[in-house]
């Protein structure tokens, strides 16, 4: 039988994943960049929308190949932010509210480094393909881009105000609210995944 295992710096984070997680896990508090698990302990390891959030990418792929058995596999999966198409009357305060995630995150459009943070981490690439999320007519929360785009995006406007366009957070949803209620909604993103070995 399989064993799962994973890392986070964040107690609650460890401990909300444990409770899901069951007995037949390891979950531990730690760093993607110090790995506490032994050389080539590992048959598979997953970073799923993960990497866009540690300053050294690389670093974490060199731990995650460390502790990766030579036959096994790395699948990475991570959004680029930078393609999001969204209907609206106001591109540029589209383009405002989107741009608050660079405080949020390390890297906004990973997945067009990844071929070379994979390269140098001594892995090779056996597979990669573009995974299309689109909200058309109507959206909500339930779905992803609606989540984002009724949820995410504005919330972290909300929580960094432009100071010369204070309310773009509230004109922002306000809109793709009536849209959506007018089935005018359009909203799409693309993810990437990458399947990697040991070069």
């Amino acid at each position: 039988s399989g064993r799962l295992a994973g890392v986070d710096p964040s107690d609650a984070m460890v401990e909300a994943a444990k409770s899901r997680l069951g007995g037949n896990s390891d979950v531990q508090v730690a760093g993607a960049d110090n790995l506490p698990f032994e050389d080539g302990t590992f048959d598979a390891i997953v970073f799923c929308q993960v990497l866009c959030y540690i300053p050294d990418v690389v670093g974490a792929l060199v731990e995650a190949r460390r502790v990766l058995k030579p036959t096994g596999r790395i699948l990475i999966l991570e959004t680029d932010f930078g393609e999001f198409t969204l209907f609206s009357s106001d591109p540029d305060r589209v383009q405002r509210v989107i741009s608050r995630l660079k405080g949020m995150m390390a890297h906004t459009t990973l997945p067009r480094q990844v071929p070379m943070m994979m390269q140098k981490a001594g892995l090779r690439i056996q597979a990669a393909d573009a995974i299309a999320l689109m909200s058309v007519g109507t959206t909500s929360t339930e779905s992803w881009i609606g989540n984002m785009i009724l949820g995410s995006f504005p919330k972290m406007a909300a929580d960094k105000p432009d100071p010369d366009h204070p309310t773009d957070s509230e004109d922002f949803l306000e809109e793709q609210k009536k849209l959506s209620e007018a089935g005018h909604f359009f909203g799409s993103g693309n993810r990437f995944l990458f399947l990697g070995v040991p070069a």
